[in-house]
């Protein structure tokens, strides 16, 4: 409900029950996408695109495009840290008790509950539907890729490095990115970004595909399409090997 705090519940999949410890955000926030989950050093790490207004929904359903597009520019990476035993009670920890190199952001606990504050990735990039390299998914993971106005937008998420493809001008919007790894490569951001590119006038006969290199963000080539193609927000890819 509005004005409540978010809860994370970690299921044990080996037995299917539910963990004792409760996690609980020390604010509203609204998530939009999961960028990734993983175990790492006893803790569960989460990496979310959200907005710290959790009423965020209701720009999505004002008439006011404006509203919508002011609330939509706040979206930030967030990473949650949850751990899965804990000695402490009543005391802070923050985060650099676990990884030296943050100092932003700290987590709290109480008596029956751990309270979380998010650590900001990127504070100063504003990202829409991330993306990752597949083959990460669950595991620890350096590169997100997402959607920023007219780029898209590479995150190197342990050194806060960013590269860059950008549209032609303000006008040309790339959607949500899909990520195919090179079957034969060692290193995770070998791969193809592929993106559905369109007008945002509405001309969507202009649309086009983008085929990006995920290492060095150039361009690699572009398919233009003959007849309209909308915007997207979900996407699967299959190669005939697999077929």
């Amino acid at each position: 409900m509005q004005g409540e705090s978010n809860y994370f519940y970690i299921m044990d999949k080996r037995t299917g029950r539910r963990m004792e410890m409760s996690y609980v955000t020390d604010k509203p926030y609204f998530f939009y996408n999961f960028v990734n989950c993983y175990e790492y050093e006893n803790n569960v790490v989460i990496d979310v695109m959200g907005f710290e207004d959790a009423d965020f929904s209701s720009s999505m359903r004002s008439p006011s495009s404006r509203f919508f597009r002011e609330r939509y520019s706040s979206s930030k990476i967030m990473r949650f840290r949850l751990p899965l035993s804990t000695t402490s009670r009543g005391m802070e920890l923050t985060y650099s008790s676990y990884c030296p190199s943050r100092d932003s952001s700290m987590m709290s606990h109480g008596t029956s509950r751990n309270i979380l504050r998010p650590q900001y990735l990127f504070r100063e990039s504003k990202l829409m539907y991330p993306c990752i390299n597949p083959n990460y998914n669950g595991r620890k993971y350096q590169f997100t890729y997402g959607q920023s106005g007219n780029s898209i937008i590479k995150f190197d998420v342990e050194n806060r490095h960013t590269l860059m493809w950008r549209g032609e001008n303000e006008y040309w919007r790339p959607c949500k990115s899909m990520f195919i790894p090179n079957p034969s490569g060692q290193y995770e951001d070998e791969g193809v970004l592929i993106s559905w590119v369109s007008h945002s006038t509405g001309d969507f006969s202009k649309s086009y595909m983008i085929f990006i290199d995920a290492h060095s963000m150039k361009e690699l080539s572009r398919v233009h399409c003959d007849c309209p193609f909308p915007i997207e927000f979900s996407d699967s890819f299959y190669s005939p090997h697999c077929l």
